[in-house]
């Protein structure tokens, strides 16, 4: 590890490989955290029906990084003029992405993970006249029903309803009389 990253953990992240594998599938995601242990970022369920036990891990472990092709690294860099340098890449995760080369003659270093990190991810299971929306635990969030309009749906047993805007999704409900809106990532 670079100097700056081995004195200061809180300039990095720590990425741990999670498995909630059944009797028939293995099934691993990937939790990011940062120097106090706070989630800031988790991938999807990578998921594989491999027999043997080494490939089907493997596999499940790609399958999770691929949630990850909308992954934003930010770092910014305070160089010896106090002047701020910021770059953003826009690229699927790689192992080796601070270097000491990338280090050298700088002051301070920022790390942070970006999307995703506040939106709940849910995963739509294809029901008669709709989804049933399911979170990491399993649960079941919502029972979504189809409407004529694209990517509009009304949540069911609820004073809501849920669209997206752009890549994201709303929810919108009522309860006690105040609008509560919440964003999620959805995959179909």
């Amino acid at each position: 590890m670079p100097l700056e990253l081995n004195t200061n953990r809180c300039l990095g992240v720590q990425a741990t490989v999670i498995d909630n594998s059944g009797m028939f599938k293995t099934k691993s995601l990937i939790e990011f955290k940062d120097c106090n242990s706070k989630v800031v970022y988790t991938t999807g369920v990578g998921i594989s029906k491999e027999k043997d036990y080494k490939k089907s891990y493997h596999q499940a472990i790609r399958s999770a990084f691929k949630s990850m092709s909308k992954f934003k690294y930010v770092y910014s860099i305070v160089d010896d003029n106090s002047n701020l340098v910021k770059e953003t890449i826009n690229a699927t995760p790689k192992v080796n992405v601070v270097t000491k080369a990338n280090l050298i003659n700088k002051t301070s270093l920022k790390t942070e993970l970006i999307e995703e990190k506040t939106k709940e991810i849910l995963y739509a299971q294809p029901k008669n006249n709709g989804f049933q929306l399911v979170n990491m635990k399993p649960e079941v969030v919502f029972l979504i029903l189809k409407t004529n309009l694209k990517d509009v749906f009304i949540i069911k047993d609820k004073n809501g309803v849920l669209y997206k805007n752009e890549n994201t999704w709303y929810s919108e409900i009522y309860e006690n009389n105040q609008l509560i809106k919440k964003e999620y990532l959805i995959k179909f």
